[in-house]
C-alpha cells in the first residue's frame, strides 16, 4: 500500500472508507496463527504498541484514539467515549461552561454484521461466490471450507 508517498507492508485492517489500520510484518506473522484477527487481538491488544506495531492509521471522523479503535473492532461497537473541550460559541449556543473538558459518548457507524474480503463479497456470502475468490483474504470463507 502507498500511503502520503511511502509504501507500506503489513496486514490492512479497513474499517470503513478512510478508517483504517495497518499493522507490521512482524504483527502480520503473529496473527496467521489465529482463525480471525479479532481472536489476535482480543489477546494481545495490551501488549501492541502502537508507535512500532501500526505503520499507518486514519481515523476520518472518529475522535477516538487508535486503541479505542481496535476495542470498538474487537467488540463490534459502535460508541465511544472521547473528551472533549467545549469551545466558546459551542458553550453559548449550548449554554455550557466555555473551555472546560467534557466526555461526550460518539458513535462509528459501522454496520459490523457485514464484513467484507478481498473479493468484494460479503464474508458470509463469498462461498456462492468460489469463482470471483482470489483465495488471500485473512479468514476467507472459501478457504475455510475448501480446506
Amino acid at each position: 500500500m502507498n500511503v502520503a508517498g511511502r509504501d507500506c507492508e503489513g496486514l490492512l485492517l479497513l474499517i470503513r472508507p478512510k478508517a483504517y489500520m495497518m499493522f507490521s510484518p512482524e504483527i502480520e506473522r503473529e496473527a496467521e496463527s489465529f482463525s480471525d484477527l479479532r481472536q489476535y487481538l482480543k489477546q494481545n491488544l495490551e501488549r501492541l504498541d502502537p508507535s512500532k506495531d501500526i505503520v499507518r492509521y486514519a481515523t476520518h471522523g472518529f475522535w477516538g484514539t487508535p486503541k479505542q479503535l481496535l476495542e470498538l473492532y474487537i467488540e463490534k461497537g459502535n460508541e465511544y467515549v472521547v473528551q472533549h473541550m467545549v469551545k466558546t460559541r459551542e458553550a453559548i449556543r449550548q449554554n455550557k461552561q466555555a473551555r472546560v473538558m467534557e466526555a461526550q459518548t460518539r458513535h462509528i457507524g459501522v454496520d459490523w454484521k457485514t464484513e467484507y474480503g478481498l473479493c468484494g463479497q460479503p464474508k458470509n456470502q463469498a462461498i456462492t461466490y468460489v469463482d470471483s475468490c482470489v483465495e488471500n483474504c485473512f479468514n476467507c470463507a472459501h478457504n475455510t471450507f475448501t480446506s
